[in-house]
């Protein structure tokens, strides 16, 4: 009895043993991610030749066919380039703002990069000043799901925050999911979604196009300026204006109905007015995260799983806008060019238009104001400017609700 006993706890013990390791086998593929609010990236850290870890943006909207390192980042690494060599060197940058771009340097044979345990194969790679595109993240790099992966299913968890990589051969899509075919552009991820808006108004509006996935864009769904769409949406009276880099974009919240049947709330629509790269329908992270994504990239189809632990990220730093302007004769950006036509629009209440060339603000003249000189005034409940209308000198005074909430 005592030896059968014996044994019965020996091959118990080996079972739970068994099943640590296999539990364990289980998650290496699955990689934690972090969205920080100032830029609502998600970064997660990959490893460049087995030794070097780095915190890379994972961009869905990214090219495919290479990923690309920051200066700073290669400068700190240079054995990475060990077996590389430049191609070509040419202006990059982002295909929301063009008009800002650095040098981008081209390189072949990259680096091996691993997330979890999985390859990740490139045929190019490239090295720019990525900070001075993005800002001063704390990141390394960027990089997409590579172009020649027809193998795998890449799980973006939002319920959770990880990324896995699961082998296409075992993957069985959950069956909560809503499912798209992917559009036949190989280099993107485009799907056709058609969807019910329902506006504050009680405006209507079905929107049946191929979207970009974009998890390097934080809104929730976007259109761009060349669209039909932009029509119905200018007639709305409810739009928030908000500051875009040195213009501007429009923020939409309304309800939002997919196949018929799934409803959300609170759903933002962004339309942007000037040209860019970007492609004409986009849904981005704060749309994402309401599901778990599926990239089923052997079958070509895209799953969307929803699920209850939603959170909006919100970045704080983002600021209304009332006004834009152009430069001047001098180079100096103070001639009123724009002026947001929306309610409680304090420029506009305060009689400012179009033309009026701004010679202070307070205190501090155009042509030596600086960056942290007006943000300090940012938060003031009002602020005088001194401006010149049909060549006479003039003084306005502009009243700030604090009470309307910021950020974005």
């Amino acid at each position: 009895m005592k030896k059968n006993s014996f044994i019965l706890s020996g091959v118990i013990l080996l079972v739970f043993c068994y099943s640590c390791i296999f539990k364990g086998d289980i998650y290496t593929n699955r990689t934690p991610f972090v969205i920080n609010p100032l830029d609502r990236k998600m970064v997660l850290q990959v490893k460049f030749n087995d030794s070097t870890m780095a915190n890379m943006i994972f961009d869905s909207g990214w090219n495919r066919l290479g990923f690309a390192l920051d200066s700073a980042f290669y400068l700190e690494h240079p054995d990475l380039m060990a077996a590389s060599s430049v191609v070509k060197v040419e202006a990059g940058g982002s295909a929301w703002t063009p008009e800002y771009h650095t040098k981008f340097a081209e390189c072949t044979s990259p680096p091996t990069m691993k997330l979890g345990e999985i390859n990740c194969v490139y045929p190019i790679f490239g090295v720019s000043s990525l900070k001075r595109i993005w800002g001063p993240l704390t990141v390394d790099g960027i990089f997409n799901i590579p172009a020649n992966d027809s193998t795998h299913v890449w799980e973006l968890n939002f319920e959770q925050n990880y990324i896995e990589i699961h082998s296409g051969c075992e993957f069985v899509m959950p069956q909560d999911c809503f499912i798209f075919p992917l559009e036949e552009d190989s280099l993107y991820f485009k799907i056709k979604m058609p969807m019910h808006v329902k506006c504050a108004s009680g405006d209507t509006l079905t929107i049946n196009r191929p979207f970009l996935i974009d998890t390097g864009a934080a809104y929730d769904i976007c259109l761009m300026y060349q669209t039909p769409e932009l029509q119905f949406f200018n007639k709305q009276q409810d739009a928030v204006w908000l500051q875009f880099v040195d213009r501007y974009c429009r923020r939409y919240t309304v309800q939002t109905t997919l196949f018929e049947s799934f409803q959300m709330d609170s759903v933002r629509i962004y339309t942007f007015d000037f040209p860019n790269n970007v492609s004409d329908y986009v849904v981005g992270t704060n749309f994402l995260k309401r599901f778990n994504v599926y990239f089923d990239l052997p079958n070509r189809r895209i799953g969307l799983q929803p699920h209850k632990n939603y959170q909006r990220v919100v970045n704080p730093s983002i600021r209304r806008y009332y006004v834009g302007t152009r430069n001047d004769s001098r180079g100096l950006p103070s001639i009123i060019d724009n002026i947001a036509d929306c309610p409680g629009n304090p420029y506009q209440e305060a009689g400012f238009r179009l033309g009026d060339m701004i010679t202070h603000i307070d205190t501090i003249k155009t042509e030596t104001a600086t960056r942290e000189a007006l943000a300090r005034l940012q938060d003031a409940d009002s602020i005088t400017y001194g401006i010149i209308r049909d060549g006479k000198p003039m003084k306005i005074v502009v009243h700030f609700d604090r009470s309307i909430p910021q950020g974005d």
